[in-house]
C-alpha cells in the first residue's frame, strides 16, 4: 500500500486559486503468496490505484498581455488579442486544471518457466477545468477568450501477452504482444459552448462536441442533391447537382457530415527475441487502426494530374468520351462531323444541372481535376485517408 500527496502554489493563478492539492493512493496484492492456487499459476498479482494531478497552465496565461512595438523614438502599446480569464465583475478567476484517474489491473504468469504471461489494465479518467483559449464571439474586440473550459472523460484498457514458445538450454524464443484501446468523450464545455473547434482547414473541421467523441472530423461542404419542389415523383430527385459549366459537382456550405476522427480505435505492437547460444535476434513491430488524416499534397497532386488516379478519362481506354469544338469554341459531345479534330479526354459527370435537366456538358479531364480538387476551395472527402498501419520498427 502506497500513498502520496503534493501541494503546489503557482503565480500563474490568481491568489484565491493559486494553491492546489493532489493526492494519490495505490494498492498491490500478490495473491500467489497468500493463497493456495492451482499449479498452473506461477504468479498472480492484483493492483488498483487512484490519483489526482493538477497544473496551472502556461506562464502569463492569466495576464493582460499588451503588444509593444517601436515607432520612431518611442513605442506603441496595442491592446491584447486575447481576453484573460475573469468573471463578470472583471475579477481574475482562472482555476488549476485537474485530472482524476482510477485503474485496476492484474498480472499473472502461467505454467512452468512462466511460459505465458498476462498483464491487463482498465482505467478511467476525467480531466476537468481544462485551461484553453476559445474563439471569441464576433464584435468582442479580441480573437480569443482564455478560460477553464472542458470536462473530458477517457476510458480504456491495455493488454500484454508474454509468451515463450521455445525454452531450452541453447534455444529461447520470447514473443510479446500488446493491445490497447481507449475512448475520449467530451462531457462538458464552459458556459453555452456545445462544441469547440480544434482546427479547421478548407472545409474540414476537427471538433470536440459535448456528448461526442473527442476529435471527430466534419466536412462542412457536401454534395448538393436535386429536389423538384413541385414534383416529388420527378425521376431526377436525389441526383447530384453539377455546376452549370459541367466541371465539378455543386457543394453546399451548410452541410455537416462526420467523415473521420483523429484518435485511433486500437494500438499495439509485437516484440520478439530469438536466442541461440550467444546469438540474439530481435524484431519489433507496432500498429494503429481507426484514425484518419488529410493529405493536402495529394489534393494538389490530383488537381495537377500527376497521380496515377488521374489517368482516368485521359483517353478512350481509361473512360474518356469523344468531343469536339464547334465554331464558337464550345465543347460538344461526339466526334467532329466535319472531319476536324476530335478529342477523347472528355468527362460527362452523372447528375443534373441546377435547373433539373440532365447534365450534357462535356469538359476535359484537365478541367475536371483542376476544378474538383483545387479551385473548389476545400478538401474533397476522398482526400481523407485512414492512417491504419503495421510498421516494422527495427530488426
Amino acid at each position: 500500500l502506497e500513498a502520496q500527496a503534493r501541494n503546489d502554489w503557482s503565480s500563474i493563478l490568481p491568489p484565491q486559486n493559486n494553491s492546489y492539492f493532489y493526492p494519490g493512493l495505490s494498492a498491490t496484492w500478490i495473491a500467489s503468496n497468500s493463497l493456495e492456487l492451482p499449479d498452473v499459476f506461477n504468479f498472480l498479482k492484483l493492483r488498483t490505484s487512484w490519483a489526482d494531478v493538477g497544473r496551472p497552465g502556461p506562464r502569463y496565461f492569466s495576464n493582460v498581455n499588451l503588444g509593444v512595438s517601436a515607432s520612431g523614438s518611442g513605442f506603441i502599446v496595442s491592446p491584447p488579442s486575447d481576453l484573460p480569464p475573469m468573471d463578470d465583475n472583471f475579477v481574475p478567476n482562472l482555476k488549476p486544471e485537474r485530472k482524476r484517474e482510477y485503474e485496476v489491473g492484474l498480472e499473472t504468469y502461467l505454467f512452468t518457466n512462466q511460459r505465458l504471461g498476462v498483464d491487463f489494465s482498465y482505467y478511467t479518467s476525467n480531466t476537468y477545468n481544462q485551461i484553453m483559449s476559445v474563439t471569441a464571439p464576433p464584435g468582442l474586440g479580441v480573437n480569443n477568450i482564455r478560460m477553464n473550459a472542458g470536462d473530458v472523460a477517457n476510458s480504456g484498457w491495455e493488454l500484454a501477452l508474454k509468451t515463450k514458445p521455445i525454452f531450452g538450454r541453447d534455444y529461447k524464443w520470447n514473443i510479446d504482444f500488446t493491445f490497447a484501446s481507449s475512448k475520449t468523450k467530451v462531457q462538458e464545455l464552459d458556459g453555452n459552448l456545445s462544441a469547440l473547434t480544434l482546427w479547421s482547414s478548407n472545409g474540414l473541421n476537427a471538433v470536440a462536441e459535448v456528448g461526442g467523441e473527442y476529435g471527430l472530423i466534419y466536412q462542412q461542404q457536401g454534395w448538393q442533391h436535386y429536389i423538384n419542389p413541385s414534383d416529388e415523383n420527378d425521376p431526377n430527385n436525389g441526383k447530384r447537382i453539377v455546376k452549370n459549366d459541367g466541371t465539378m459537382y455543386n457543394y453546399s456550405s451548410s452541410s455537416s457530415k462526420m467523415v473521420g476522427k483523429l484518435l485511433p480505435d486500437v494500438t499495439g505492437g509485437m516484440f520478439s527475441s530469438f536466442v541461440y547460444k550467444n546469438l540474439k535476434l530481435v524484431v519489433n513491430m507496432d500498429y494503429s487502426f481507426g484514425a484518419f488524416f488529410i493529405s493536402e499534397g495529394e489534393t494538389y497532386m490530383m488537381a495537377a494530374g500527376v497521380l496515377e488516379e488521374t489517368l482516368k478519362y485521359r483517353d478512350q481506354e481509361t473512360g474518356g468520351i469523344a468531343y469536339h469544338l464547334n465554331e464558337s469554341g464550345q465543347k460538344m459531345a461526339g466526334e467532329n462531323p466535319g472531319g476536324g479534330a476530335t478529342y477523347y479526354d472528355g468527362v460527362l459527370l452523372d447528375g443534373v444541372l441546377p435547373n433539373g435537366e440532365i447534365n450534357d456538358k462535356v469538359v476535359s479531364a484537365q478541367d475536371y481535376y483542376y476544378n474538383s480538387y483545387f479551385s473548389n476551395g476545400f478538401y474533397p472527402e476522398d482526400r481523407l485517408f485512414k492512417s491504419d498501419y503495421i510498421a516494422l520498427r527495427n530488426v
